[in-house]
């Protein structure tokens, strides 16, 4: 089982994605395209584990602490991007 802390995504983005995603996706392309419900921001990967998942998770959010962090999502676009390092 893969563990990790996220965040899900606005609905607005979650819609301009899913258009975006309609507009991209073709039958033939070979990939594999994940489901609209399953998109997130992943805060921090905390590994694979076959543990019981709520005693792994509830020792690793032990270690968060933050003050809240508002995320305005409504300007980013593709154009905006890091470029790729690779």
């Amino acid at each position: 089982m893969r563990l990790f802390v996220a965040i899900p995504l606005p609905l607005a983005v979650t819609d301009e994605l899913t258009r975006t995603m309609a507009r991209l996706r073709r039958r033939d392309d070979g990939l594999r395209w994940s489901s609209p419900e399953s998109w997130h921001i992943t805060l921090q990967f905390l590994g694979n584990t076959t543990r019981d998942p709520m005693s792994v998770s509830s020792h690793a959010s032990a270690r968060f602490t933050s003050r809240p962090y508002l995320f305005n999502s409504t300007r980013w676009d593709a154009s905006s991007a890091p470029a790729s390092s690779s």
